[in-house]
C-alpha cells in the first residue's frame, strides 16, 4: 500500500499542474505511514520499556522518516527535472518553427537545388553555379513613377497637415497597386509549382522599383524537365498578364504591363553577408531585360510577350505553337521590323 502511494507520488511529479495533487499524495502518504505504525506494528514492540505510545512514536517515526528523506527530495527533483525538459522542449519547438520558416522563405527566393546547399553551408562555401540552358523573364509596371506623384502640387489654402495626409494616403494607395500586381505574379508561380507537384522550375529572383526578375532552368544537374525554361516563361507570362489586366492603378486606370524573355547561358549565386540575396548574370539577363523595356504594353484584352531571336527558336517545337494557340489563344510570330537593341543592334525579335 505505501509502495503504491510512492508510485502516485512520483508520477505526480511528471504531471504539467499536479502541485496540488502532489500535496495531497504527500499528505496522504503521511497518513498511510502513521495508520500502519498506530494500527499494525503496535505490538512488534509491545515488550519495549517505551509503553504503547512510545512504542507506535518510535514504529511511525522509523517508517516514515527514511522513507519520506528518500522519496520527497526524488520526487522534488524529479519534478524540477521535468519541468525543465517541458521548457527545453518548448523552446526546441520554437526553434524548429523558425527553421520551418526560414526554410519556407528560402524556397519561395532561390531555386530548389540552392536551397539544400545553403542550408547544408558551413557559412563558409561559395555558392555560384553557371547554367547553359535556361530562360529569363522581366515583368515591367508601366507608368509607376507618375503613380507615386498623384498626389500633385500643393494648393494654396491648404494646410502643411492636410497636404502631408493627402501626400501620405497618395503614397499608400501607389505601394498597395504595386503590392496587389506582385502579389498576383507571386500567386502565378506558386499555382504553376502547385499544379506540376512542384516539378515547375520558374523561380523568382527579385523584385525593386517596377520590376519583377524570374528565371528558370537553374536546376540541379540531371534534373529532368517536363518543360523548357523559355516555354516555362511564356506560358506564365501569359497568365501574367490575365491576373493583372483587372487591377486598377491609383489614377484609376487598368494596370500595364510590358514582359521580355530571353534564353541562353547565365550564372547565378547567393551574393551577400549580412543580407544575403540570389541573384543571376550575364548577357542572357541584360538582354531579357532590354526585350522588356522594348515590349508593347498588355493590358486588358491585349497580351504582348517579347521574345529575342533565341528564346523564339527554343519554342520552335510544333507542340509549342499548338499548345499556345489552344490553351492561349495566342500564336507566336516574327516582328515585321527589327528593334534597335542597346549594345547590340538591329535584332529579329519575336512576339
Amino acid at each position: 500500500m505505501l509502495w503504491s502511494s510512492l508510485a502516485v507520488l512520483l508520477s505526480c511529479s511528471f504531471h504539467e499542474d499536479g502541485k496540488l495533487v502532489f500535496l495531497a499524495w504527500c499528505a496522504v502518504y503521511v497518513v498511510q505511514v502513521l495508520t500502519v505504525g498506530i494500527f499494525f506494528h503496535a505490538e512488534v514492540h509491545a515488550s519495549s520499556s517505551l509503553g504503547s505510545w512510545g512504542d507506535r512514536l518510535y514504529t511511525v517515526g522509523n517508517g516514515l522518516v527514511p522513507s519520506t528523506l528518500c522519496v520527497l527530495p526524488l520526487a522534488i527533483s524529479v519534478r524540477h527535472l521535468w519541468r525543465g525538459w517541458k521548457v527545453s522542449k518548448q523552446v526546441l519547438d520554437e526553434v524548429s518553427s523558425l527553421l520551418a520558416v526560414e526554410e519556407g522563405l528560402l524556397r519561395a527566393l532561390v531555386p530548389d537545388s540552392v536551397v539544400s546547399r545553403l542550408l547544408q553551408a558551413d557559412g563558409v562555401e561559395m555558392i555560384a553555379d553557371r547554367y547553359e540552358d535556361t530562360a529569363v523573364m522581366f515583368v515591367y509596371l508601366c507608368d509607376s513613377d507618375e503613380q507615386f506623384s498623384i498626389g500633385g502640387p500643393r494648393e494654396d489654402k491648404e494646410s502643411d497637415k492636410e497636404s502631408a495626409q493627402r501626400d501620405k494616403e497618395s503614397a499608400q494607395r501607389a505601394v498597395q497597386w504595386i503590392n496587389d500586381v506582385y502579389v498576383k505574379l507571386d500567386e502565378v508561380l506558386e499555382k504553376r509549382k502547385s499544379a506540376s507537384g512542384g516539378a515547375s522550375r520558374l523561380t523568382k529572383v527579385e523584385t525593386f522599383n517596377n520590376f519583377y526578375l524570374a528565371v528558370a532552368g537553374c536546376d540541379a544537374p540531371g534534373t529532368t524537365r517536363d518543360q523548357s525554361p523559355t516555354w516555362e516563361c511564356v506560358e506564365a507570362a501569359l497568365e501574367m498578364v490575365r491576373a493583372v489586366r483587372r487591377i486598377k492603378r491609383p489614377d484609376n486606370k487598368l494596370t500595364e504591363i510590358k514582359i521580355g524573355v530571353n534564353a541562353g547561358p547565365l550564372c547565378a549565386g547567393v551574393i551577400g553577408q549580412e543580407s544575403p540575396r540570389y541573384s543571376i548574370f550575364g548577357d542572357t539577363v541584360n538582354t531579357a531585360s532590354r526585350m522588356a523595356s522594348l515590349a508593347e504594353r498588355s493590358a486588358g484584352g491585349v497580351i504582348y510577350v517579347h521574345l529575342s531571336h533565341l528564346a523564339a527558336t527554343k519554342m520552335s517545337h510544333t507542340e509549342v505553337y499548338e499548345e499556345m494557340q489552344r490553351g492561349h489563344g495566342v500564336q507566336l510570330s516574327p516582328l515585321a521590323e527589327k528593334k534597335e537593341v542597346k549594345g547590340k543592334g538591329l535584332l529579329q525579335t519575336y512576339a
